[in-house]
């Protein structure tokens, strides 16, 4: 296996992990908000049971959208030619969506908790697919310039 593999499969295992305890010790633990930059920025507690922007949709619909979503970066990631920076990036969009999918399992819902102004509640998992985007953007800008 090659190095990129590697970082690939560390990067998934890493997001996938730190979502998936992130939301156990949060949904555990917290028992009220906790503001962080008073109420702009704070931790509360809330459990999604549809998809991004807590948008529900019919089952099996929306079970078969984000199955049918992993599969097809998992699928691109194989076939793309990573570079080290390509495979932080697909390692954190797996492994957010992975960590998401765990706690969908364990509890029904995915469990939210980072609040900021007035936009929806998210996650860990979800910062990492936002990110990992944000990295597959940039590169694909940088590569145009280059």
């Amino acid at each position: 296996m090659n190095f990129m593999v590697m970082l690939l499969l560390a990067s998934v295992a890493l997001v996938t992990a730190s979502a998936s305890l992130g939301a156990a010790l949060i949904a555990e633990q917290m028992t009220s908000a906790i503001p962080i930059i008073g109420e702009f920025i704070q931790l509360s507690l809330s459990h999604n049971r549809g998809i991004a922007f807590s948008i529900a949709l019919p089952s099996p619909l929306q079970e078969i959208l984000v199955a049918g979503a992993l599969i097809a970066v998992c699928f691109i990631a194989v076939k793309t030619k990573l570079t080290k920076f390509l495979s932080v990036a697909f390692g954190f969009i797996i492994g957010g969506a992975v960590g998401n999918l765990v706690n969908r399992a364990l509890i029904g819902a995915v469990t939210d908790f980072i609040s900021v102004g007035s936009f929806p509640v998210f996650n860990l998992a979800d910062a990492a697919i936002t990110i990992g985007a944000g990295l597959l953007l940039a590169e694909s800008f940088l590569k145009k310039k280059g």
